[in-house]
């Protein structure tokens, strides 16, 4: 005989989980990577494009993930320089199902919080983002 707890609590339905299938990430500054580690360990997608403007940067990071990816599920790592905000090729984002950003320009010594908010806000807004 079944108790109160299951007759009460029975599923309506089952919940799908099913992981976006590409993921941008903007910025491969320290938020940036701490959101890709996470990402490939938590396996929530099977591929990772990577978007920064410092080259150099963002070939060293994009190896780092590779060299993790032995010991995380399968997911695949592309990456692409953006020369610059307003003239860019982010052709390795085409079908992302989710983009974040986490680029952002570099702080100044004695700029409050509020004066980089303010900068970033007045910098996105010139920025013409695409639909993928």
């Amino acid at each position: 005989m079944a108790n109160v707890r299951e007759k009460l609590l029975t599923a309506v339905y089952e919940e799908e989980h099913t992981a976006p299938s590409k993921v941008t990430i903007v910025g491969v500054g320290q938020v940036g990577m701490a959101c890709a580690y996470s990402i490939m360990q938590q396996g929530i997608c099977r591929e990772l494009a990577l978007v920064d403007m410092i080259e150099d940067k963002l070939k060293g990071e994009m190896l780092d993930l590779q060299h993790c990816q032995r010991f995380v599920k399968n997911v695949g790592i592309r990456a692409s320089t953006a020369p610059s905000p307003f003239h860019s090729d982010y052709a390795v984002t085409a079908n992302s199902n989710l983009c974040i950003v986490t680029a952002g320009s570099a702080s100044e010594r004695g700029v409050k919080a509020e004066g980089i908010w303010y900068r970033e806000m007045s910098t996105s807004s010139k920025q013409s983002f695409h639909s993928w």
